[in-house]
């Protein structure tokens, strides 16, 4: 308790100082909670860089992206606008103070829950294998990787009963960066299983930015970061810097690139690997290539500003506000969860699960969606408003950090080499706070008992071996 007290003091002094360097253009009744909340994030990097632990930098990204989401807008020298979103100027206090108490109460509940009740984790913290059976571990994993994506693609049918349990496959390329990360670190590795690893990830960089998915190519790019943390206790700031500031062109140009992504989503348009690959490469030598990489002005002419700025969730919660506070729809008191508990069940076992398009069918209704064709997941902060209003946004990011306390527990927050594999399995469902409840913690409750069963039968042997 003394050194959360002591990181948060420091965190609020630091940043009130870094305040001056910014001029909001809301008022000060409304920026004010991004300054505080921003002192519990400052607070957990504090952590990170002094105290060096596994659970900070784990729970740093959740609590980051949170608070980056939804109070960094306040922030902005402009005020944000949306194209067919609207933000009520009469309720921006209650969005901003109740989105600023709810990363308080996200940081609340992960650091003051479960503290002293001991869990038993997944597999044993002792396992460390050598580099050759992880490597040959990450080939199979690669293997059924390739698999899957070709039934997928040409015998969807077939697979299509198993998706939920197949789906831990999707996040194959971060399980493989984890591991070939290892290898290195450790050493003694089989070159040729590292060549291979290597160009199946370059190859998996290629597409994620010809698919301009680029949550895909920040967590190719930092997972190897996370592990070096893992393993040397040491945070490679510079190197960290240095990655940042390459990616940010292709961050920025994303939306310029998507305009061809489209049809591929939408309209059914069939494209190939080997196109992606192309095409990824392309991107890349096309914003490298460019006089100056970091200049946008022409090529984003979006009129949709949200079009330019992807971490921007203030118009999803303006848009519940006014629906709710202005128009009058009713809270919805639970109604989006309630496909959580049948979520970890796959369709091949219950045939009759129905389809979760509630997310998709809300924002229809709730006018979040606009000229959007595809699926769309209101983010977490907005489910919970929806649900239960203002005060339900405190509560329910109470027990989010519970639930995320928990899952790194029982994953022993990443010690021992299959909790650390099983713990990349999850990385992404967990960062992905702009998804709503029932899509991320489905997707977490389902990972963790695929995990379990495999602990119980195929890696069995590896659980009790040193």
């Amino acid at each position: 308790m003394q050194n959360h007290a002591i990181s948060i003091s420091i965190s609020l002094i630091l940043t009130l100082f870094l305040s001056l360097f910014f001029q909001p253009a809301y008022e000060f009744s409304i920026y004010i909670w991004s300054y505080l909340s921003f002192a519990f994030v400052f607070s957990v990097t504090l952590r990170i860089l002094f105290l060096r632990k596994r659970e900070d930098i784990l729970f740093f990204m959740v609590l980051f992206l949170t608070w980056l989401n939804f109070l960094q807008p306040y922030l902005r020298a402009e005020k944000v606008t949306h194209l067919y979103r609207i933000i009520p100027d009469q309720f921006l206090f209650e969005m901003s103070f109740f989105s600023a108490f709810g990363v308080i109460a996200l940081y609340l509940g992960y650091y003051f829950s479960f503290s002293k009740k001991r869990i038993n984790p997944i597999f044993k913290t002792e396992n460390k294998f050598s580099s050759k059976i992880i490597g040959n571990g990450l080939i199979g994993i690669m293997s059924l990787y390739i698999i899957y994506r070709f039934f997928f693609i040409f015998y969807f049918e077939l697979i299509q009963p198993f998706l939920g349990l197949l789906a831990i496959l999707d996040y194959s390329p971060s399980i493989i960066s984890a591991g070939l990360t290892l290898i290195i670190l450790r050493k003694h590795g089989n070159l040729t299983t590292i060549i291979i690893l290597f160009v199946f990830l370059i190859i998996q960089f290629f597409i994620a930015v010809a698919q301009t998915l680029f949550i895909y190519v920040v967590l190719l790019a930092f997972v190897p970061f996370l592990i070096y943390f893992f393993e040397r206790k040491k945070v490679p700031i510079i190197t960290i810097l240095i990655v940042s500031i390459l990616l940010a062109p292709l961050f920025l140009l994303r939306h310029y690139y998507r305009q061809d992504v489209v049809k591929w989503w939408y309209e059914g348009e069939k494209v190939t690997s080997e196109f992606l690959i192309t095409r990824g490469f392309n991107i890349i030598g096309e914003t490298y290539g460019r006089e100056n990489m970091f200049d946008t002005s022409d090529k984003i002419k979006d009129p949709d500003k949200s079009a330019e700025e992807r971490f921007e969730q203030v118009s999803y919660l303006g848009q519940c506000v006014y629906q709710h506070e202005i128009k009058g729809r009713p809270y919805l008191l639970g109604k989006t969860f309630w496909w959580l508990p049948i979520a970890p069940i796959p369709r091949a076992i219950l045939p009759f699960k129905p389809e979760n398009n509630m997310g998709t069918k809300l924002a229809e209704e709730y006018g979040l969606k606009g000229h959007s064709k595809g699926t769309m997941n209101w983010p977490l902060i907005a489910d919970y408003f929806v649900n239960f209003g203002f005060f339900g946004i405190i509560f329910f990011s109470f027990f989010q950090g519970m639930a995320y306390k928990y899952t790194y527990k029982l994953l022993a927050f990443g010690h021992g080499d299959l909790n650390l594999l099983a713990l990349f399995s999850l990385i992404l469902p967990i960062i992905k706070i702009e998804s709503n409840v029932t899509l991320i913690f489905g997707q977490i409750i389902q990972f963790l008992l695929l995990w379990y069963v495999l602990s119980i039968t195929i890696l069995k042997k590896y659980k009790y071996k040193k």
